[in-house]
């Protein structure tokens, strides 16, 4: 049964290795053939030298001729079907690693479509019966300010959920993202303050660097930011450090948590598809995708993602490494916003004027 189901998924694959053990014993077959003709032509052409030449050193320098040609010859069969061998190698290499990465691929697609299913369904019903409390009337006053906010987490783990989805989508379908120049500080802030409305109960205590400006999209560096945050959040004790400076050529913001950590040579571990760190409590939500996505990502900008810890319990700490945009690009951005500034298009100002 499991044979017929491999067949059924992979039949292309078949059919192909069907046509490379083929092609081989007729690769060996054209070798043999060709070597006998050669040298059936030799022979004949050896028997008409001694025939019509006689015995002497014209004779012997036609025959060592005649040998130097056959050999040439059989020397190239040899290389042209040793050549054909190694492109059949290649060849079936290559078509069983794509076989294997897609296999990869598939079983992490159901692994997606497993736990994304799983994880709508939870706040989902959560908001479902919010609204009808709401509904009912069933809920005092006192206590409808604070079912509201509770929906709005909902509706945020929701958006984070299809953020991160998308992101992983166009991760495997190799998309690239339109870049822009932002400004860190002011991109940081906005994110924290985003970040303090939703979870008000965890402290997030920055320490501000320098200014820097990085080539990177918004909404991918977004992804990653947020993936690290809801790690600390999640496996910390709610008291998250953040700090970012310029280390070069890069800029380097560093998310560091006092929680449970991990083992040092768990480190890699952690950036694996739908792997969770042993010993992790297991009621926390999530798809087991956002520091996979979020190396990914920053690898697709040039920057890189790595994580630390001295141990268990004693706390980790994820460094995003971003490269910093060249002084022509910020120089043009900063001119080009003067210039929107300055000269507003023409709808904003109709709708001023209105």
């Amino acid at each position: 049964m499991r044979l017929k189901s491999w067949f059924r998924h992979n039949v292309e694959l078949f059919i192909l290795s069907l046509v490379l053990l083929t092609t081989a014993p007729l690769m060996v077959w054209w070798t043999v053939l060709m070597r006998n003709n050669f040298l059936d032509i030799r022979q004949i052409r050896a028997q008409l030298l001694l025939e019509t030449l006689p015995q002497g050193p014209v004779l012997d320098s036609q025959l060592a001729e005649l040998d130097a040609l056959t050999q040439r010859k059989l020397r190239m069969v040899f290389g042209e079907a040793g050549l054909g061998f190694l492109l059949c190698l290649t060849s079936a290499t290559v078509l069983f690693s794509l076989a294997r990465r897609r296999g990869v691929e598939n079983r992490r697609m159901r692994s997606l479509l497993q736990l994304t299913t799983h994880e709508l369904k939870t706040p989902l019903a959560a908001m479902r019966a919010l609204l009808q409390s709401l509904q009912l009337g069933s809920i005092p006053e006192e206590r409808r300010q604070g079912i509201i906010c509770q929906g709005l987490n909902e509706c945020n783990r929701l958006e984070h959920l299809a953020e991160t989805t998308l992101a992983y989508q166009r991760s495997v379908a190799k998309a690239a993202n339109p870049s822009e120049i932002l400004e860190t500080t002011t991109f940081l802030k906005g994110l924290l303050e985003h970040r303090t409305q939703t979870f008000p109960e965890v402290f997030h205590r920055w320490q501000p660097g320098p200014s820097a400006y990085v080539k990177a999209d918004t909404d991918s560096l977004r992804v990653i930011l947020e993936n690290l945050l809801d790690n600390a959040h999640k496996y910390g004790n709610g008291d998250i450090l953040i700090e970012d400076t310029t280390l070069r050529n890069v800029w380097q913001l560093r998310i560091v948590d006092k929680g449970q950590g991990f083992e040092p040579h768990y480190a890699e571990a952690l950036f694996e598809p739908f792997v969770r760190t042993p010993g992790k409590r297991p009621y926390f939500h999530g798809n087991g995708l956002g520091l996979y996505l979020s190396r990914r990502i920053a690898h697709d900008m040039g920057g890189k993602l790595y994580a630390h810890s001295e141990g268990l319990g004693k706390g980790s700490c994820f460094t995003l490494e971003v490269p910093l945009a060249c002084a022509q690009e910020v120089h043009k951005t900063q001119t080009e916003a003067i210039t929107q500034d300055n000269h507003p298009t023409p709808r904003a100002s109709e709708e001023g004027h209105a």
